[in-house]
């Protein structure tokens, strides 16, 4: 809703005024609200998710959106969305374009944790919720319907094969980036709010719970 609103400062119609206030009153109400950086696992598993919604509120262009974090029990390090320049004529597309820049800021944190003493021995997963996606990157010779996105498919294809990266599907409803793409009902706001903000074993997600019971 941010990203939307920065882009109407000027002349903004009465609904944009109205939701302007309302973000205002939200910032005022989570003023003490406190990010949770650290946990109790001693090692740094760095990973990514990455999101995209086609063509929202009429608009042509369409909005990508990653967050990254380094552990299960922290929380979101790193978080962008942005409208994707160019239109894109399906959602496949726009979320094939969010896979790209998630791996490009991959491909930068783990030069960076290995600089720092903290090498990345697996590839860094990035989780996305569009198995077509994921099939497109994986299956070589099917492009058919994708010329128009081969670069970045080949882009991401040379990193999987490389192993600095690993598509992993994630279903929507507990895709992180998704909060970042859209409004979501207060439910959803809040279950994802709270996994970026305190991460994924405060917030109850399925990989915080998986990883209470490897403990």
């Amino acid at each position: 809703m941010y990203s939307l609103l920065s882009s109407k400062s000027a002349g903004a119609p009465a609904a944009y005024v109205t939701a302007a206030l309302k973000a205002m009153r939200y910032f005022q109400l989570t003023k003490d609200v406190k990010m949770k950086l650290g946990g109790v696992d001693e090692v740094i598993e760095y990973f990514v998710y990455a999101d995209a919604s086609f063509i929202r509120d009429g608009q042509s262009k369409s909005y990508e959106a990653y967050c990254s974090f380094l552990g299960f029990d922290s929380a979101c390090i790193t978080s962008k969305v942005a409208s994707i320049k160019n239109v894109c004529i399906s959602s496949c597309e726009a979320e094939i374009r969010s896979c790209v820049t998630a791996c490009i800021e991959c491909l930068h944190m783990r030069q960076q944790l290995n600089e720092l003493g903290f090498p990345q021995l697996q590839p860094t997963i990035i989780y996305q919720d569009n198995t077509a996606v994921i099939s497109l990157v994986l299956s070589i010779g099917n492009e058919r319907r994708s010329k128009h996105v081969i670069n970045y498919l080949n882009f991401l294809r040379e990193h999987v094969e490389s192993k600095a990266v690993q598509l992993i599907h994630m279903p929507t409803k507990h895709m992180v980036a998704d909060i970042l793409t859209g409004p979501r009902s207060p439910e959803e706001s809040e279950y994802l709010f709270k996994i970026l903000m305190r991460g994924h074993i405060e917030g109850n997600h399925p990989l915080g719970i998986e990883y209470n019971k490897k403990q």
